[in-house]
């Protein structure tokens, strides 16, 4: 296996050879929105085991990973230092500081701490500890200003009192905690008077500073990883060399990146960790995947190394796992490996990129994922629930113009209990909401998920619960819908109800059914 891995080093200490594979892809330069498919050659080195575009590499030795841990309760606690997002993948040349905001600029804190010097002390608390890692003096996951002085929170305080009470785009955004109502309260009247200066903290209070919650370490691979996989967004080249990809100077772009599942046998995942590159512009990624390489995605099949402009849906794709700032990593239960795509399968990574500011923003970011070939006693999957159908149970479901919503059942055939990991909504740019709610057996209804929907921000909840034999579950949907009528369908035009649901053993949680041939759909 290693002789056709002329980079290879031998892992020593490991319970087998780890391979590290690296797609360090060449692909098209991504300006404007123009996409070009990137054809990859014959790269020297490759063989068998380390297919064409790749480089292969070994991971360093480290401890096991920890177990599958539920979301932080608030952005400021449980969760670990924040990563040197160069330890994952070699950093993006050095950037210029981003512009601040209009009419402001970014202020230095005050002997006291706060920014701004004026920003009353209990105010200033509630902007470093539910704000400042995003609207810091350099703004990042997107933001598109800074939140630091008296002055910039005057002329975006119609904005920030508009986002911190949305129900449906709530700032902190989803996974994180919503502002408590005392906190909305204090910051939403102090904006309403027009922000008056008040007294500054004494001690350390400094709006911008990161503590760490917004992008999880990623710690040494664990001895049982066989593959050590980064998916990765690159520019071109083709080798360890190759430049980073270069993000369009625009509002929003959805770049997917398709990449072989690069092993010859089946396996499980272990764990799935973000690399965070240029945290400026990222907005969050999702990782889909299909057995089928051969299957249309955006009207034809996607190669290998492919780089292409999409609009965030992956038709007939499952959703395995994402991030977005604030989210922890997949970690799977010691005795649980996920379901991987078979060998000839394909990922696409789909990341979103915010760039209001037309930053030179040049990005590596993605996701390390651990698989290993020696199978665990229990295997996981990602299952379908939710409604493609309308009322007759024949035709795809509409949306009609304003307030609606669609309700998919799932009645399994359980001959065991069913664990349920994580749940990921995923709609259209109509959804608003989603609702998952187990109807017991044994009398009751208890909710697995009922989270608001923003379809340019798609979050992966951790929702640990346990589905008895003939307990049954259904999926609401809620939309609202301008004008028009919309029907199931795959483009951002139409609409879908999914929530992609991480559960273990496999082949329990199944009915059949799917309209798009989803192998483990429960929708009936």
């Amino acid at each position: 296996m290693l002789a056709h891995l002329p980079s290879l080093r031998v892992l020593r200490g490991a319970r087998r050879d780890a391979l590290v594979t690296r797609f360090a892809v060449a692909a098209a330069l991504f300006v404007a929105g123009c996409a070009t498919a990137y054809e990859p050659g014959d790269d020297e080195g490759a063989g068998p085991d380390c297919p064409p575009g790749l480089i292969c590499e070994t991971a360093g030795e480290g401890p096991a990973l920890t177990p599958f841990q539920p979301t932080p309760t608030s952005p400021d606690a449980g969760a670990p230092a924040a990563a040197d997002a160069g330890s994952a993948t070699p950093s993006a040349p050095a950037r210029p500081a981003p512009s601040p905001a209009p009419g402001s600029s970014a202020p230095s804190a005050s002997p006291g701490g706060a920014a701004g010097g004026d920003i009353p002390c209990d105010v200033a608390t509630i902007l470093q500890n539910r704000c400042g890692s995003c609207h810091g003096a350099e703004p990042r996951f997107g933001a598109p200003q800074a939140l630091t002085s008296r002055d910039a929170l005057t002329i975006w305080s119609s904005y920030v009192i508009d986002r911190v009470t949305h129900v449906q785009r709530p700032m902190p955004p989803p996974p994180n905690e919503r502002l408590t109502p005392a906190e909305q309260d204090r910051l939403v009247g102090w904006l309403q008077q027009g922000a008056p200066a008040g007294e500054a903290c004494d001690g350390d209070v400094t709006p911008g500073t990161d503590d760490g919650t917004m992008i999880p370490e990623v710690p040494p691979p664990a001895e049982d990883c066989d593959h050590v996989v980064e998916l990765t967004a690159h520019g071109g080249g083709g080798g360890p060399d190759a430049p980073p990809f270069q993000v369009a100077r625009r509002n929003d772009s959805y770049v997917c990146f398709a990449f072989n599942a690069p092993w010859q046998a089946t396996t499980h995942g272990l764990s799935f960790h973000p690399i965070v590159d240029d945290d400026r512009t990222l907005h969050h990624w999702l990782l889909y995947a299909t057995d089928d390489a051969s299957k249309p995605i955006h009207g034809r099949p996607r190669q290998h190394g492919e780089v292409y402009d999409c609009d965030g849906t992956n038709p007939g794709m499952a959703l395995m796992v994402g991030w977005a700032p604030g989210g922890v990593p997949v970690v799977m239960p010691p005795d649980v490996g996920l379901e991987m795509p078979r060998p000839g399968g394909l990922f696409v990574l789909e990341i979103h990129y915010h760039n209001d500011q037309g930053l030179d923003s040049r990005d590596r970011s993605g996701v390390r994922l651990c698989a290993s070939e020696t199978l665990r006693p229990n295997t996981a999957a990602t299952h379908w629930l939710g409604e493609e159908r309308g009322p007759a149970g024949i035709l795809p479901f509409a949306v009609p113009t304003g307030n609606s919503e669609v309700t998919g059942r799932c009645t399994p055939q359980l001959g065991t209990d069913v664990n349920v990991l994580t749940s990921t909504p995923h709609m259209h740019r109509r959804g608003t909401r989603m609702r998952t709610v187990i109807h017991r057996a044994s009398g009751g209804d208890e909710t697995l998920l009922d989270e608001p929907f923003d379809y340019q921000n798609q979050i992966l909840y951790q929702t640990p619960n346990v589905i008895h034999p003939g307990d049954r579950l259904s999926t609401t949907c809620f939309f609202t819908n301008p004008g028009g009528m919309a029907h199931f369908g795959p483009s951002t035009d139409d609409e879908m109800c999914f929530n992609f649901v991480i559960a273990w053993p496999i082949g329990q949680l199944v009915n059949g059914s799917s309209l798009v041939g989803a192998r483990h759909s429960c929708l009936k």
